[in-house]
């Protein structure tokens, strides 16, 4: 069991605790929404429409993975609208990248504050064959790129890296953003509220305080809030 806490307030540092299969357990939670909120198995693809889909490039060994294609023609990039307010705030929340393996090697929390488009590069890992792209909107859902077959003269200048998938930390330029949203959602089913629950219990965040130091856990003593992940050895975005 794993507790979330968020220490020195007053200097807004955060911490949590994660696991190794972090963004696999994230994955399955989009396809979790993707099912409640859009009635779909399966995210969205190119033909569903090209704002929202992820598309990856490789140079010199560097993947850049963009959302929308304003590049090109009649194009069009994928908004980044920061808002404290639920009605207005739309961006891309994530975007992440699996193998030929299915497994996720890289994956980006994006800031809603940056620039238009939604953008991240990383390093191709050693042995990479196939990259798929996903991206997730905060109001549009779970969107799944084309597929990039990785040359052979490309792999040779990728560099040996580690295709660990980690925890991102939410830029600070995106919390009001992302309380805008738990806002929205909270509205919409199931949930149908206009605030947030306020019962105590193993959902509720108790804050302690020490100096100018705090501490927040979720639940009680006799009842914490369980944190379950992913099935690591789960291929996790096999479609």
């Amino acid at each position: 069991m794993k507790i979330l806490t968020i220490i020195t307030i007053n200097s807004c540092f955060f911490y949590a605790v994660a696991s190794s299969n972090y963004c696999n357990t994230l994955h399955l939670d989009y396809v979790r929404r993707q099912l409640e909120n859009f009635n779909s198995t399966t995210p969205f693809t190119e033909e569903d429409g090209t704002k929202h889909t992820p598309y990856i490039k490789v140079d010199n060994g560097v993947a850049t993975v963009t959302v929308g294609n304003g590049n090109v023609e009649g194009g069009i990039y994928h908004p980044m609208i920061p808002s404290g307010d639920p009605n207005q705030v739309h961006w891309v929340t994530h975007i992440y990248v699996v193998d030929q393996n299915d497994h996720v090697i890289q994956m980006k929390t994006m800031d809603p504050t940056s620039a238009v488009p939604a953008t991240f590069s990383f390093d191709v890992p050693e042995g990479v064959t196939q990259l798929i792209a996903y991206e997730f909107c905060n109001l549009h859902g779970l969107w799944k790129g084309p597929i990039l077959l990785i040359e052979t003269s490309l792999r040779r200048l990728a560099t040996t890296v580690d295709d660990t998938c980690q925890k991102d930390d939410v830029p600070p330029n995106a919390y009001e953003s992302w309380s805008a949203d738990f806002n929205r959602r909270q509205e919409m089913p199931p949930f149908d509220l206009a605030h947030p629950y306020t019962t105590d219990g193993k959902h509720a965040p108790y804050i302690t305080l020490d100096g100018s130091k705090g501490r927040i856990v979720v639940g009680t003593e006799e009842n914490m809030h369980v944190m379950i992940g992913g099935d690591a050895e789960t291929p996790p975005v096999s479609y």
